[in-house]
Formats: structure tokens, C-alpha cells, sequence
């Protein structure tokens, strides 16, 4: 059953500890991969401001949204027809009327400017009812929207610095979320010492349907 209510208890599994430490993300922001000798990142940061760059099948960048602070929280509604694109510093998420054989966008719309106790829409990932997933960095949250932007439940994580959402498992119906680490005072360690895991939960839905990069 989908989380409908104000809040749901969960049971979560951390993931092992990987032997590496590189930090990079997949799709909306910017890529900081520490052995990578040639990354590519799809979103750029300059002086405070953003930008988001689509990778077409015959490898051309071309850059499709800007005037963000940190370019983040890229998802699809179940149909393609809908991008959903988060400003984690400006605290809103937009969505876009977007065609997926071409790969253009519309208008940028708000979707939901998040409140304060939602924390900052970091990652994202949409699930098969076309509902978005947001992790509320600094609120301890991932809040779960409907496509009209509101709010119609949310999980408590054991962490107060969730990065990233993400569905997988063999049925496409595990949750698994990121968390941040770095820069953590010795204090939030002390009070959140799985802070920097990965960790997995069952939310009762399954992930919207992964598209495939045609390059």
C-alpha cells in the first residue's frame, strides 16, 4: 500500500559501506567523480548559478534550463511527458512539459516551493502512480508528492541529510536512499552516526519505469 498518511514507521536496511569514495551523481547536477580522468556532468555550477544540459544520441550538448542555484532532483513522470527539476538552494521544484522523442522541454512551472520542516528538495525519483519523491536535505524527510504538488505523505529518515532517492530491487519496488556525510559537525555525527549510508526501505509502490539513453 502507498504511504497516504502524514508520516508511515519503516524499517530500514543499510547497504555495505563501499571501499571507495568517490562522490558523483547521476543525471541533474554536477559530477565531483575524484578518479575520473574525463567527467561529464549534465548540470554545471558557475558563480551561484546552475545550468541543465541534455546529452543527445549523437553526443551534442545542449543546454536546456538555467537561472537555478544547484541544478538538481531530474525525474519523469510514468507517461515522459512530464520533467521534474528541483533547486536545492532556492528550495522549489519545477516541472516541464517535455516530449521524450526529442528530448525539449516547455515552460518552466513551479511545482511546489517546499517548507522549511520538508528541508531542501535535494535528489529525486517519481513512482508508478506519477507521484515525486523528494529528499528533504537538512529535514530528515523524503517527502512524497502527488503530481498536483501536494504533499501526501512522508518517511522519517534515521539521518538528517538524505541526498538521494532512488527505486530498484528485482520488482523495481525497493526504495534506496543516499545521505550526506561531509562537512557534518562533530555534533550531528554524535546524534546521527549512520549519517553517509545507504540505506533501503519498502514504501509500498513501485519506481516509474527507467528510460534508456539511446546514445
Amino acid at each position: 500500500m502507498a504511504i497516504t498518511g502524514a508520516s508511515r514507521q519503516h524499517r530500514f536496511a543499510r547497504a555495505r559501506r563501499p571501499r571507495h569514495r568517490d562522490a558523483h551523481w547521476i543525471s541533474p547536477v554536477r559530477s565531483r567523480d575524484r578518479t575520473a580522468h574525463v567527467p561529464l556532468p549534465s548540470g554545471t555550477r558557475y558563480r551561484d548559478e546552475s545550468n541543465l544540459y541534455r546529452l543527445d544520441a549523437d553526443h551534442r550538448c545542449t543546454r536546456i534550463a538555467g537561472g537555478v542555484k544547484v541544478s538538481n532532483g531530474l525525474a519523469w513522470s510514468p507517461d515522459g511527458r512530464t520533467m521534474y527539476h528541483s533547486d536545492s538552494r532556492g528550495g522549489v521544484i519545477f516541472r516541464y512539459a517535455y516530449d521524450p522523442e526529442t528530448g525539449s522541454i516547455g515552460k518552466r512551472k513551479v511545482f511546489v516551493s517546499m517548507h522549511a520542516e520538508w528541508g531542501r528538495p535535494d535528489g529525486g525519483a517519481t513512482d508508478e502512480e506519477g507521484c515525486y519523491w523528494s529528499c528533504g536535505i537538512s529535514g530528515g524527510r523524503i517527502t512524497r508528492l502527488n503530481p498536483s504538488g501536494e504533499l501526501i505523505g512522508y518517511v522519517e529518515m534515521p539521518v538528517t541529510h538524505p541526498t538521494m532517492p532512488c527505486f530498484g530491487g528485482s520488482n523495481g519496488r525497493t526504495l534506496y536512499v543516499t545521505s550526506l556525510r561531509e562537512n557534518l559537525s562533530d555534533a550531528e555525527l554524535a546524534r546521527t552516526p549512520q549519517a553517509g549510508g545507504v540505506f533501503m526501505l519498502e514504501p509500498g509502490v513501485a519506481g516509474a519505469p527507467a528510460a534508456h539513453y539511446q546514445g
